[in-house]
């Protein structure tokens, strides 16, 4: 609980056994907006990493903080009660588990009550939603249908289907229809075998935050929810995504159609190889990039590509991997470039807390480093693999290193003894600070 709402709380305790001191000195004479507000301090969840990216970051507030508030009196029930039914999860589960069936009866009768001391019923005080389907693909349109009616107020949407294939549409036009106040969407294991993200283009949602997993979407259906959203996007992730009846990644130039002018804060993108012109483009719509990870094909412009991530002053994330993407994979492959761009990257990014950049060999200044860490003193997290030039480039500088208490160079060989998987037998001289929670613990 943040400090300053143990304050207020301790400090509008009761001081007296007197029903009148009580009334007089108690919590309860703040209005009700203030003692909401504080209800919300004092469960909020912690701020979101800036080392991760999130395509679903809900519920909100620790349930059961909120549960033991409401359960002090009727007037903390009516602040808080709204506050438990915001965040829902209603998973489909399978015969073998309920033994009658799925549970869609249970979810629609729970949102469809009137809620206890209110007029509204509780399905209408519903503001995010995940949905679990991996077990059922026949019962999950219904339900659907019947759960979309009963959450007007939904603004995040969360549906994981089956991977099996379908002979129905995934129902997502159900919320599109009878949400109109949705703005964030989740979808994982969605092909548009039906057309099923055009529903956000019939009914047009400006959403703020786009995650797509393991799916595929029409290309001319993705470009229009661009368009349509070019006003509030702010986060979009893309992950396994194909369009929709090619056997083909994304073509670059409708990732060019996505990024211009979007004003994005967070963007990551594992399934295209993207190029300095990319980049560009990004750079100039998306100006206030606080989480960046994607994977870069650019060799000839290199430069071009870390110069111009230079001038993000607001990011704090980013992730890039020098790979070569093709239908069947990807490969790990050199990053050219110079020294005067990592030099000016090095004294660049204000707000940087993570970084991590991957590729097949990388060209660095021998004191790289030494400047960054002299910008930058309190930069938690530093990943580099492979670097190049450990006998020439480094080793002069390597004293200086220890020096300063930066020597953060390691082996593949040490790197595994610490725990870490995600390097390679060619990352021989690698340069890590952080990243704890990436090793692996017995």
């Amino acid at each position: 609980m943040p400090a300053i709402v143990h304050s207020l709380l301790h400090t509008f305790s009761a001081s007296s056994k007197s029903p009148a001191a009580v009334r007089q000195n108690s919590i309860h004479v703040l209005p009700n907006e203030i003692l909401r507000q504080i209800f919300i301090e004092a469960a909020m969840y912690d701020e979101d990493s800036d080392a991760v990216f999130r395509g679903w970051q809900y519920p909100e507030f620790r349930y059961s903080v909120i549960r033991n508030l409401s359960s002090t009196c009727k007037l903390f029930y009516m602040i808080c009660a709204p506050l438990l039914w915001k965040d829902q999860d209603f998973p489909l589960t399978n015969d073998e588990e309920t033994g009658e069936g799925t549970n869609a009866t249970d979810a629609s009768e729970i949102l469809s009550r009137r809620a206890l001391f209110f007029e509204r019923h509780v399905g209408s005080y519903v503001e995010s939603i995940s949905r679990n389907l991996n077990l059922d693909h026949d019962n999950d349109l219904k339900t659907s249908e019947q759960i979309a009616k009963l959450i007007p107020n939904l603004r995040s949407l969360r549906l994981e289907f089956n991977k099996e294939k379908r002979y129905h549409t995934y129902g997502l036009k159900y919320f599109a229809e009878n949400c109109p106040h949705l703005n964030e969407i989740n979808i994982q294991n969605c092909t548009d075998e039906f057309d099923d993200f055009k529903s956000l283009v019939t009914y047009p949602r400006r959403l703020k935050s786009i995650t797509l997993i393991n799916s595929t979407i029409n290309i001319d259906t993705l470009r229009e929810i661009a368009r349509i959203c070019k006003p509030t996007l702010r986060q979009l992730l893309l992950q396994y995504v194909r369009p929709h009846g090619l056997h083909e990644m994304i073509p670059t130039h409708i990732y060019h159609d996505l990024f211009r002018g979007q004003n994005l804060t967070n963007i990551a993108i594992t399934d295209a190889s993207l190029t300095a012109e990319t980049i560009a483009i990004l750079v100039a719509g998306s100006p206030n990039l606080r989480k960046l990870a994607m994977l870069i094909e650019e060799q000839v412009q290199a430069d071009d590509v870390i110069i111009q991530l230079s001038t993000l002053t607001q990011l704090a994330t980013l992730s890039l991997a020098w790979r070569r993407v093709y239908t069947e994979g990807s490969v790990r492959i050199r990053c050219e470039t110079s020294f005067a761009a990592w030099n000016k990257f090095a004294v660049s990014l204000p707000s940087i807390k993570y970084i991590h950049i991957t590729a097949l060999g990388i060209k660095l200044p021998g004191d790289f480093f030494l400047k960054l860490f002299e910008t930058h003193p309190d930069i938690p997290n530093v990943m580099f693999h492979h670097i190049d030039g450990e006998l020439t480039t480094f080793k002069p500088h390597m004293k200086e290193y220890s020096r300063r208490g930066v020597d953060y160079f390691s082996t593949y060989d040490g790197l595994v003894k610490r725990g870490f998987d995600c390097f390679t037998t060619s990352d021989q001289f690698c340069f890590v600070k952080g990243f704890e929670d990436w090793t692996k613990t017995d």
